[in-house]
């Protein structure tokens, strides 16, 4: 499943170190190093600490449930590339430099949850992805959304990736906090809306990022200020079934662009 090299514990890219789900917390400390390409799972309340090692997500998936804990005098939890996902803590300032944070049980994606940065701060590189799901079901217990929640300051760039848990409708002017931190700096420079056309936007306070819902799609299709003969041509233009998840003439949001999405853009003329 894995090997070691030294000081080292190298799980490869078809390997599995799974540290099971425990009914009381336990304590596994390891004086080298983790470097995972594989899947990576901690289960709750387990508790790893590094005490003379690195932790590195190089591929794969590392589901922390648990906490990962490294000694102070070690370099950061470096994401490299693959997923680092869960609900559990990482107690160690933690770098995105290449990969997929994705807080949530079960590989992150899909799911909701908080994943803790409980020591030190939360650095995203330009390369860096964090990947949000909002919403559950309404019987659900769990939080409504994802959130990286870190102790220290969090420093952001690169990508917000937003999806919607499938079947949850955002109220207009409903609000998530994605991410929370003692500071924030930085934005972040892309944002991508994944298999939802719900418009949204990114509110960036003095210690939190999060995403406002904004209502229906405007019918200011070119976003001058008005709505008149422009948006109407640009609306004629894409009639028909959207070809993309998301199309900014589909006002309604039915996935076509039709004589209901006319009626709205006429209704709404300036």
């Amino acid at each position: 499943v894995f090997t070691t090299n030294g000081q080292v514990i190298e799980n490869a890219s078809s390997g599995i170190l799974r540290l099971a789900p425990a009914p009381t917390s336990r304590t596994a400390t390891w004086v080298g190093s983790l470097v995972n390409h594989g899947d990576f799972e901690l289960g709750a309340p387990r508790k790893v600490i590094l005490s003379a090692g690195t932790f590195t997500q190089q591929s794969g998936i590392a589901s922390i449930d648990g906490t990962i804990q490294l000694s102070t005098a070690q370099p950061p939890v470096r994401v490299n590339g693959g997923v680092l996902a869960g609900i559990g803590a990482v107690a160690k300032r933690t770098e995105n430099l290449g990969g997929v944070v994705a807080p949530g049980s079960a590989g992150g994606i899909g799911t909701v949850g908080t994943l803790s940065i409980t020591i030190g701060e939360f650095v995203q590189g330009p390369a860096g992805v964090l990947d949000i799901d909002l919403g559950a079901p309404a019987d659900s217990s769990v939080n409504p959304g994802d959130r990286v929640a870190v102790t220290g300051a969090a420093i952001i760039d690169g990508t917000l990736r937003v999806r919607i848990v499938k079947g949850f409708v955002p109220s207009p002017g409903e609000s998530f906090a994605v991410l929370t931190a003692s500071s924030v700096s930085g934005t972040f420079t892309t944002i991508e809306s994944i298999d939802h056309c719900e418009p949204f936007e990114v509110a960036y306070g003095p210690s939190s990022v999060s995403v406002v819902f904004t209502g229906a799609p405007s019918a200011d299709l070119n976003g001058d200020g008005v709505v008149a003969g422009d948006d109407l041509g640009a609306l004629l233009g894409a009639w028909g079934d959207c070809a993309e998840t998301c199309c900014s003439a589909d006002l309604n949001g039915d996935g076509a662009v039709d004589g209901d999405d006319l009626g709205v853009l006429l209704g709404a003329w300036s």
